[in-house]
């Protein structure tokens, strides 16, 4: 902890939540490694919202589970005064893993062969909870310092950008103002916290590509056509095409990643399936591309003889920062760090993210924390060796912890209108 804090209240509040944090900093660690070891996939996210229920029952803490039996909800404080109604506060942690086979040797390593938390959402998890367990203790201690609703949100299938959506239907923004959250981010080490103003992550669209053909004897493709052929071109065209369509000036990323065609070396097939993701800053440059695609569907078809159908699947819009929550975080983080260690992203990551869904409803800002381990290579998120420095877990969990309630603080004073 730095000693950049204003005044010795504010000192001695974020020590009070500083010394909770530390004291449960091995319990953070092996809440983590728990998860880590039983990794659950989106949609199938159960034992792990029962193993959230149980921690933050043991906790003193009311949870509420959603409907669906994924995910968790708990108010914090939720008898601030009524001016504060409408103005509360969304800290939020997903909990979802990938289909990725964990290749690690750690004691850790997930159990659940084929699944494992390659993202860091175990990591989002158990700082959540340890901010919850320091907020909880401290509003026991000083209770008039906590002026405005703050609820915190375990969601589930972040991954297939369906989990925020179903818990903005559930309610979860109801009379909340402001959403905060983080994210790990292994191309930085412990100690690092990076902000940005507005645009954080792309527009993602998952684009579907069916490709229709009439299939043969490989001896005679003259009497077939090919979709194999068909979606040889499309690609190629697509790759050419897009980026010659699209403003050089706002960054897009098309990419093929799937392609699933035929069983036999000597029969043309009938059919091939294409997938892969538009990533986009731009509304009218993500419409744009669209257009383009369906239209190439239409040419490749023409040309071939072949039915090319265009649709879009899983899709997340745009995280953008609100500048003055975002400045709260830095605030906290300049708190807790080195003023050099908490730095400025440059450009926006085009990645997806379905945290962007909580910006449809209220304010919201994402920072990243470094999390690449000491003396290690520097592994990407969705590696199947991926890890984190565990030092993470309770700055995290204070980061969160600090900017809430410097948020209230200025809610209070009315420094900021956030």
């Amino acid at each position: 902890m730095t000693q950049s804090a204003s005044d010795s209240p504010q000192l001695s509040l974020l020590q009070h939540l500083c010394d909770s944090i530390d004291r449960h900093a091995d319990q953070l660690v092996e809440f983590r490694r728990e998860l880590h070891r039983y990794p659950e996939v989106s949609g199938q996210e159960y034992d792990t919202t029962q193993r959230i229920v149980d921690r933050l029952v043991q906790a003193g803490i009311t949870p509420n589970i959603s409907p669906s039996e994924r995910g968790v909800v708990c108010d914090l404080i939720s008898d601030a005064s009524r001016e504060s109604s409408g103005q509360g506060l969304l800290l939020r942690a997903d909990m979802d893993a990938l289909p990725i086979n964990d290749q690690k040797e750690e004691i850790y390593r997930s159990q659940n062969a084929g699944f494992m938390h390659a993202c860091g959402h175990d990591a989002h998890t158990a700082m959540l909870y340890g901010a919850a367990l320091a907020i909880h203790e401290t509003q026991q201690q000083v209770p008039t310092y906590f002026t405005r609703p703050l609820r915190i949100a375990f969601q589930p299938a972040e991954e297939i950008c369906e989990g925020a959506q179903q818990m903005i239907r559930e309610g979860v923004t109801e009379g909340i103002e402001a959403a905060l959250a983080l994210h790990v981010d292994p191309s930085q080490p412990f100690g690092f916290i990076g902000y940005r103003h507005g645009l954080l992550t792309a527009i993602c669209d998952e684009l579907r590509i069916d490709v229709q053909g009439k299939g043969g004897h490989g001896a005679r493709p003259h009497l077939t056509c090919d979709p194999i052929f068909a979606t040889t071109q499309f690609i190629q065209s697509a790759y050419s095409q897009i980026p010659r369509a699209l403003n050089a000036q706002s960054p897009h990323v098309l990419s093929f990643c799937q392609v699933q065609s035929g069983h036999s070396a000597n029969a043309v097939p009938e059919a091939a399936h294409i997938r892969g993701t538009l990533r986009t800053l731009d509304v009218d440059e993500r419409e744009k591309a669209i257009r383009q695609l369906t239209a190439l569907c239409a040419s490749v078809g023409e040309q071939t003889g072949c039915k090319l159908t265009l649709r879009t699947g899983i899709h997340a819009p745009a995280v953008k920062n609100d500048p003055n929550l975002t400045n709260v975080i830095v605030q906290a983080a300049n708190d807790l760090l080195p003023k050099d260690q908490v730095y400025s992203i440059q450009r926006p990551s085009m990645g997806g993210e379905d945290f962007a869904y909580f910006g449809t409803q209220c304010l919201t800002s994402m920072v990243r924390v470094g999390c690449r381990p000491p003396h290690v290579p520097a592994l990407d998120l969705h590696s199947p060796e991926f890890d984190i420095d565990e030092r993470i877990l309770p700055l995290g969990a204070k980061l969160l912890a600090w900017a809430s309630l410097r948020w209230m603080r200025l809610a209070k004073a009315g420094e900021a209108s956030l």
